[in-house]
């Protein structure tokens, strides 16, 4: 109930030592009041996001994100934010 436009996400959230976090898939909604309790909400906050395109096939993903952390990051010089990292699919 209340979903916001067509698009699914996964977000990677909770992390914990040894590269480990929890995985969550999912669709933006309006309000998280009438989701049946069974539902997990993750909140986004607001920030500023760097935002990648991944448009080779879905099994090259892992390769475009070791490119993200170990070359983009550092080369970027910027601090990187606490929080969810997420996935957007249109």
């Amino acid at each position: 109930p209340g979903q916001l436009g067509n698009d699914s996400f996964g977000v990677c959230w909770n992390t914990k030592d040894n590269c480990r976090f929890d995985y969550l898939t999912g669709v933006e909604v309006e309000s998280a009041e009438d989701l049946p309790p069974t539902f997990t909400v993750v909140e986004v906050p607001p920030g500023r996001f760097a935002v990648f395109k991944h448009a080779g096939h879905a099994s090259m993903i892992p390769q475009t994100l070791d490119t993200i952390w170990s070359k983009w990051v550092p080369d970027a010089g910027i601090p990187i934010g606490k929080g969810p990292c997420f996935e957007r699919y249109t």
